[in-house]
This record gives structure tokens, sequence and C-alpha cells, in this order.
């Protein structure tokens, strides 16, 4: 039992203090974590970092990288968690001394993991097909509405282009100049527009025919681009 353990710590480490008054000084009230612990330095990562980095289990660390998350290859979080424990420590408290070093920041990464604030599942990123996450906003594909990014979205995917009032004359002559048919360009729009979705309701193959060298690449060259592809 807690207590029992407790009688053992006293009789070993502290000859002559009560079993009780021991368990006042080390056990911290519910919910607080002790000072000084690997415990107590997860929970103030996650306080300082919790809007810049999530945990997904089959990813690891996310660390948010402008508009998107990415994944945490290059270790950052052990950048941000190294002055963070250098404070814990001058707390004093169990495992202290330990806390600046290699194990003691992973130990308290690995515990950071299980906290709801950062924990996020796979299925959380980009799930609405609808909402085009860009450089400049994002977008709403069913009314071309724009909004600035938010601490609370989860994208993992981002355009190249940013969204712009109107298109450049130069690219609108190049457009009609291979689609010279209105009709048939303002497919390709609608086409374009429903490829951003990334769905497969309409259950249709696109194919582009016609001579060679006649822009077709170049069209899907630049979509590609402009998708982030």
């Amino acid at each position: 039992t807690i207590a029992k353990a407790i009688g053992q710590q006293h009789d070993v480490y502290s000859p002559g203090i009560p079993a009780t008054a021991l368990a006042a000084e080390v056990v911290p009230a519910p919910g607080i974590a002790l000072p000084g612990t690997e415990d107590a330095l997860a929970e103030l990562f996650v306080n300082v970092h919790a809007g810049k980095y999530l945990y997904v289990p089959a990813l690891e660390f996310l660390v948010r990288d402008g508009p998107v998350f990415t994944r945490d290859n290059g270790l950052q979080r052990y950048s941000d968690i190294r002055p963070l424990a250098r404070e814990e420590a001058k707390l004093g408290g169990p495992g202290a001394k330990g806390l600046a070093k290699a194990a003691g920041m992973h130990g308290a990464l690995s515990m950071a993991r299980s906290d709801p604030r950062i924990r996020a599942r796979l299925e959380d990123f980009d799930a609405d097909p609808y909402e085009l996450n860009t450089p400049g906003g994002v977008v709403d594909l069913r009314t071309g509405a724009i909004r600035p990014q938010q601490a609370a979205d989860r994208f993992m995917q981002v355009t190249h282009a940013a969204p712009v009032a109107k298109p450049s004359t130069g690219l609108l002559r190049f457009l009609e100049a291979i689609f010279p048919d209105a009709e048939v360009l303002e497919f390709m729009q609608r086409s374009a527009g429903y490829w951003l979705t990334g769905t497969r309701t309409a259950q249709t193959l696109w194919f582009l025919c016609g001579p060679g060298g006649t822009g077709k690449s170049t069209v899907l060259n630049a979509l590609h681009h402009a998708m982030g592809a």
C-alpha cells in the first residue's frame, strides 16, 4: 500500500520523522504535479507549448510550421524543453538534478504525450474537404469566403498559391489560347475546384486529349504547383 511504502521510506531515509509527516512533504495535492519531477516538467512543457506541438501516436510529435503541422524530425521539442528543464530543476524536489539530463527530458516528453491538450488523432487533420488551407488563409470551397488561420486548425497540407482578387491577364490569355471554347474553359475551372477537395464523389477520371505542344502538360503542372502537389 501507499502508506506502507511511505513507512519504508521513513525507515530508510528519514529516521525520527513520522511517516505521516513525510507523506505531507512529498505527496502533492490531487491534480498538481510535484515540483522538480518529470511530471512537473511535462506539465510545464504543455502549458507553454500546447499551441505549438501536437502528439499523434501514428506520427509521434508534430510541430506547427506556419499554417501547417509537420513531423518534428528535427527534434525541435528538445530545444524547447531544455530551458524549461533548467528552471524546473532549480525548484528542487525528487529527481530535480536529473531533469536537465537527456533521460529526464525524454521522460517528461513521454509523459506529455498523454496530455489531452496536445494529443490528437490522425483523422483530425485536413478533415473537411471543403476547407482549403492556403498561405493567405483558409478558403471555404463552397462559398469562396476566406478566413485567417486559427490556433485550433488542424492542417498538414497547404497550397503553394494564395487566392487573389483577380487572375493575371497573362494567365487568362494563356488559358483562353489553350481552351478557346468558353464552355470548356468553364468546365476546366470547375474541375480544378473539385480536384481541390480531394474527394472522389464524382467517380470520374479526367483525360486531356489533343495534339502535342498545345499546353496540356503546362496547365496540369501549373495546377499541381498551385495546389501544393
